[in-house]
């Protein structure tokens, strides 16, 4: 499974600095949920390394966090007569401990049209129901409240298609670079910025990280994905030319189709 890969990932960088151990447990076993469970319904894809169009997730996590980052919540759903019925059965306890705190997590697709929906998370003492509505630009939730169960946020914004986020982080003398690499990919590639709205949980990151100074991430459209794909390219160019003597930066580009260039890696 995917969180299940992930998590291993996180683990083995873990490993090498010293801050995660793998031990055995005796047997595989599940026990009941243990506190809230919070859940989201956006945008995102079934594998994070691969371009793909993004698809509508259900994740939940528990409140309560482990002793180990790779514990699952056993859950099915179905779809049927505009309603989505999520059981909850427990939380999976793993052969294998990925010794680092975390919440138990899930992950489930649904192939869901734009239109109105019944959301139903239940289990063996509780049945939360929720209004879910998806429409082109939005996934909403409506207001109610519960003590078993939390939506993370109450409106999630989907990708626009065509459309890519702009992050640059730099060292303090340097913040230039953010502006100057943006100039001159404006300069080469047609394209439209945009802002999302105030409101609501934004599909793409709001800043980069790390860094002495990250700007605030910048949204755009772009024409084709023709155009898009130059970037790399321009990118390449420009690190080439501008900086080949600077440390302590990084440019990152991450469209809605999980297409990505990164400057640390070219």
């Amino acid at each position: 499974m995917r969180k299940t890969s992930s998590a291993l990932l996180v683990c083995l960088i873990m490993i090498l600095s010293s801050g995660c151990n793998i031990s055995h447990k005796t047997h595989l076993g599940q026990e009941p949920i243990n506190g809230k469970i919070q859940f989201s319904i956006s945008e995102s894809y079934e594998k994070y390394d691969v371009p793909s169009t993004p698809q509508i997730i259900l994740s939940l996590k528990t409140e309560k966090i482990y002793g180990c980052m790779n514990y699952q919540i056993a859950n099915t759903s179905t779809i049927k007569n505009g309603t989505v019925d999520v059981r909850i059965s427990g939380v999976i306890i793993p052969e294998i401990c990925l010794t680092a705190l975390g919440p138990a997590t899930a992950e489930t697709r649904l192939d869901l049209p734009n239109g109105n929906y019944k959301l139903i998370l239940h289990s063996g003492n509780f049945s939360n129901s929720y209004n879910l509505s998806i429409a082109d630009r939005s996934i909403s939730i409506d207001q109610s409240t519960y003590s078993e169960t939390q939506p993370l946020y109450r409106l999630y914004w989907r990708y626009p298609p065509n459309s890519f986020v702009y992050m640059c982080g730099t060292l303090l003398q340097d913040s230039t670079i953010s502006t100057d690499f943006l100039d001159t990919l404006k300069s080469k590639i047609d394209l439209q910025e945009f802002v999302f709205p105030d409101s609501g949980k934004v599909p793409y990151p709001t800043a980069s990280d790390g860094h002495y100074y990250d700007m605030p991430a910048k949204y755009f459209y772009y024409k084709s994905e023709t155009d898009f794909d130059k970037i790399g390219n321009i990118m390449k160019d420009y690190k080439a030319k501008y900086l080949s003597n600077k440390t302590g930066y990084g440019i990152s580009i991450v469209s809605w189709m999980n297409k990505s260039f990164y400057s640390w890696l070219l």
